[in-house]
């Protein structure tokens, strides 16, 4: 926040200057110099805080359509505040932590990414390489012959192990 110029003219309606000039990036004694030579000079020091910034650990991947648990409104480091948008399990969004008022801590955004679901092993029949998290509806080849021996009637993809009979 900007440090801004005191008033010119005291509570007791004495005018005068402060010096020195306003600076909000260190911690600062001003002192009012009056007109009036009866009047004494008064300071006063204005502390500059670093602005804090907000630490969260959380997971920011998560399979599309998965629940998300709603995002903490306390950072690791004790900043309270609040989020927006609400939580998206479809889409990758980036949402923004704002900071209560009585905080001097900065607003802190971060995004969470909506993988693609689907099965990542390269062996099965419905492998999708664009899926980043597995769904478990991963299948498997096998015999899909109904003449061979080891037929396999739920099998969704051929594979050569089909054995015949003599």
């Amino acid at each position: 926040f900007p440090v801004t110029i005191q008033p010119l003219t005291s509570d007791n309606g004495i005018q005068g200057t402060w010096t020195p000039q306003p600076n909000n990036t260190t911690t600062t004694q001003y002192i009012f110099s009056p007109q009036d030579a009866c009047a004494t000079t008064s300071a006063i020091t204005i502390q500059i805080q670093d602005q804090l910034i907000p630490v969260f650990d959380f997971p920011t991947n998560y399979c599309l359509g998965a629940s998300i648990p709603p995002l903490p409104n306390t950072s690791i480091n004790g900043i309270t505040g609040s989020w927006t948008p609400e939580i998206n399990s479809i889409a990758t969004t980036e949402y923004l932590f704002t900071p209560g008022n009585s905080s001097c801590a900065e607003n802190f955004v971060i995004t969470i990414h909506i993988q693609l679901a689907g099965c990542t092993d390269s062996l099965a029949c419905n492998f999708n390489p664009n899926a980043i998290c597995d769904d478990a509806n991963c299948t498997y080849p096998d015999c899909l012959d109904s003449l061979a021996c080891n037929f396999n009637p739920i099998a969704t993809c051929a594979d050569s192990s089909c054995v015949y009979p003599p």
